[in-house]
């Protein structure tokens, strides 16, 4: 019997809401897109090193007459958020469209330095509040122990900082040596348990529905299996072979390490400052492709009730991988989401946990269903 075909018209409204999805998310994430500032150049090397001098040079492009330009060095921990300032280096030197200008700051410790990072304005008097001119460069590493400056010079990308800064008491050099850097994140209580939902999630999975399905189709008259149950079967072990995956992610910190491999696999290509459009493109394909599937499903439970608990997993498994997606391209405003906490438990996790123990409810339900449905035989 041949298979029914989907009609055009169910083909078209799939289209129109992936092409909706992915519209909305590119403008969404446009509108938080930074832009580059084109009126200087700044080049570094590619690391700074605590206790030794680190020199840097700001080429500037565009300038009103008169203008001075100011430089303050900010200190980042691992996560970039602000953890002080390098005290004592504030450079204030008069410029001119064209001029290069080479400068050189001592690492000295702070608390948790992971990065530095140059904020650079142009103003007539050196006033932050009448800057004509303002950007924010990317964070630059710094390490510990012997690391030459050597190995050339590199643009280091700034971005238009059109909102003032001022520094507040928390922004102060400590003193205290840091711990070899950079920062990185670690693993925690927190992220185990995720791991060990997820592997719960896969094994109750594998117990339940996949081995129900497998006997079903085992079991069938004449060896043909009921209407269906090979679609939900290969549904339900994707299911739980994504889940371990997952899991796997979780426990070796693959989503950070993912977006680092990025970071420098795009800058040694040259397209770090296009960077963002790729990121923009992932995930506004991630958001699309779980538009379509959210269409999809309320499709199947309209026609077929008793697939809601597949419907469930498979729908809290993809929010979960597109949360890990959107981590891993790393996209800064993205970055700045996932660092949201409530009671020192970060937001995104938190919806990932639910995600994973939503999949681990159905699992637990499923086996529950086949386990009685065996002791009535």
């Amino acid at each position: 019997m041949p298979k029914p075909r989907r009609k055009p018209t169910s083909i078209v409204l799939f289209m129109a809401v992936a092409v909706l999805a992915f519209g909305a998310v590119w403008a969404i994430l446009s509108v938080f897109h930074d832009r580059y500032a084109d009126w200087l150049t700044v080049e570094t090397p590619r690391a700074a090193v605590v206790g030794q001098p680190f020199d840097f040079r700001v080429s500037v492009h565009r300038a009103s007459e008169p203008s001075v330009l100011d430089i303050s060095v900010y200190v980042l921990g691992w996560n970039l958020v602000p953890v002080g300032r390098l005290s004592g280096f504030h450079f204030h030197e008069a410029v001119h469209a064209g001029d290069t200008r080479e400068f050189r700051l001592d690492v000295k410790p702070v608390d948790k330095m992971a990065y530095i990072q140059f904020v650079l304005w142009l103003s007539p008097t050196g006033d932050w509040n009448m800057r004509t001119a303002g950007a924010d460069t990317a964070p630059v590493p710094v390490r510990t122990g012997k690391l030459s400056n050597g190995g050339g010079w590199r643009k280091l990308p700034a971005f238009v900082n059109n909102k003032a800064r001022h520094p507040d008491a928390r922004l102060l050099a400590a003193g205290r040596p840091p711990e070899s850097g950079p920062y990185r994140a670690s693993s925690s209580p927190f992220r185990a348990a995720l791991a060990a939902l997820l592997v719960l999630g896969g094994l109750v999975i594998l117990f339940g529905p996949v081995r129900r399905d497998r006997k079903a189709k085992e079991g069938s008259a004449a060896g043909v299996p009921p209407a269906g149950s090979g679609k939900e079967h290969r549904a339900w072990t994707a299911i739980a072979v994504l889940s371990f995956l997952l899991a796997m992610s979780e426990v070796f910190l693959l989503e950070g390490r993912v977006a680092g491999w990025g970071r420098g696999f795009v800058y040694r290509l040259g397209l770090y400052n296009f960077r963002q459009i790729g990121q923009k493109a992932g995930l506004a394909l991630a958001a699309a492709a779980l538009a379509v599937l959210l269409l999809l499903a309320a499709q199947t439970l309209g026609r077929r009730r008793a697939l809601a608990p597949l419907v469930v997993a498979a729908t809290a498994m993809a929010g979960y991988l597109v949360l890990a997606l959107a981590g891993a391209l790393s996209f800064h405003y993205v970055d700045i989401a996932r660092r949201i906490s409530l009671a020192g438990l970060s937001l995104v996790d938190a919806v990932k946990a639910v995600c994973a123990a939503a999949v681990l409810l159905v699992g637990v339900l499923e086996l529950r269903g086949r386990n009685a449905a065996e002791r009535k035989k």
